[in-house]
């Protein structure tokens, strides 16, 4: 989960580069779903520790700034909660 959010800088340069923000829709497309199945798997409220609790939590804010920074530029509105 964390190395996919972290290709999101050099995406961005992709896109502009090729001028193809279809790279970045198929991006947050499968950050989406990696993020769905890392939150099926991994729960935030019961988890073993309050380190593990945090860490997921932070993986939880990364993921929706990233998917909602990338809606943005394709000027696409997100919820604020879901």
């Amino acid at each position: 989960m964390l190395i996919n959010l972290e290709k999101f800088g050099l995406l961005l340069q992709q896109a502009c580069t090729e001028m193809n923000p279809s790279l970045v829709a198929n991006y947050i497309f499968g950050i989406a779903k990696i993020f769905n199945s890392f939150y099926s798997e991994h729960s935030v409220r019961t988890a073993e520790s309050e380190n593990k609790k945090q860490l997921r939590l932070r993986i939880c804010v990364m993921a929706a700034n990233i998917i909602q920074s990338a809606m943005n530029l394709l000027g696409i509105r997100v919820p604020e909660r879901m």
